[in-house]
């Protein structure tokens, strides 16, 4: 199937958090369009974090570490000191093929 498309990345991020925070008791609010450089808030009763998701297949290492060049707008939206939650970049790193995501067969379904 080749490369992802950017829609594709998009909504594989998404899943994933949608999992992760369901696996955590989280619940999750999405905000489309993003208007405020943030994709979805994750909250536990009364604490909240703002995330704005990314998701790539090639990412640039940097001293060991995962850069990403975010946007300078969504980065002033999320280091913000007026904020009402805290916002962060959380990063999705996927395998190019799209057929490798997600393998179902009778025993179970895995995300990769």
């Amino acid at each position: 199937m080749g490369d992802a498309a950017s829609w594709q990345k998009e909504r594989a991020s998404y899943a994933h958090l949608l999992w992760l925070a369901t696996q955590a008791g989280y619940r999750v609010a999405d905000w489309t369009p993003d208007i405020d450089g943030v994709d979805a808030t994750l909250r536990d009763g009364g604490l909240m974090v703002d995330l704005q998701l990314k998701c790539t297949m090639r990412p640039r290492v940097v001293d060991g570490d995962y850069a990403f060049d975010l946007d300078v707008a969504t980065y002033n939206k999320l280091r913000d000191p007026l904020r009402s939650a805290p916002g962060y970049l959380a990063l999705m790193v996927i395998d190019p093929d799209v057929e490798k995501w997600i393998v179902h067969d009778p025993q179970g379904v895995m995300s990769r």
